[in-house]
């Protein structure tokens, strides 16, 4: 009988033993290392009319977007590199086409009624212009009411 009761607490203590290095090896074998990285995305958009912007007979805004600001007299940078959409559209009953030139001369050559551009911009300093056009289908003097909007996400770093 105390041969058993040795046995049995032999068997026992190995399996107790046992259990604890298996599980130590799983535990390690899934453990996993993440790195990430964040910013602070700063992505600035102005939109900037005037009566006076007009070429070839065609009425433009400028659209500038900025990848810094100042804050109580202090330049802030983005620190990482951003992607953004940038998307022109109307939002009233008289319908306008836009068409864009970019700073590298990249353009939509048919003007559309709504325009998404992407575009990426870097952490260091840099501003990027859109020049946009706005045509109607009609001859006539028309007010056209639209919105710009910029969509900024951290660029893949990867």
């Amino acid at each position: 009988m105390k041969k058993k009761i040795i046995l049995g607490i032999i068997v026992i203590s190995i399996l107790i033993i046992t259990i604890s290095s298996s599980y130590s090896i799983y535990q390690n074998s899934v453990s996993a290392s993440v790195l990430t990285t964040t910013g602070d995305i700063i992505c600035e958009l102005s939109v900037d009319t005037s009566d006076k912007y007009i070429e070839n007979n065609e009425a433009y805004f400028i659209i500038t977007i900025n990848n810094f600001k100042t804050s109580d007299g202090e330049l802030m940078i983005t620190s990482s590199d951003i992607d953004y959409t940038l998307t022109i559209e109307n939002t009233g009953t008289n319908q306008g086409l836009f068409r864009y030139i970019d700073d590298d001369g990249n353009t939509n050559t048919t003007p559309e009624e709504s325009v998404s551009v992407e575009r990426r911009i870097e952490k260091d300093k840099t501003t990027q212009q859109f020049k946009v056009f706005v045509t109607t289908d009609t001859n006539l003097k028309t007010d056209i009411d639209f919105k710009v909007k910029v969509n900024a996400v951290q660029a893949d770093m990867g």
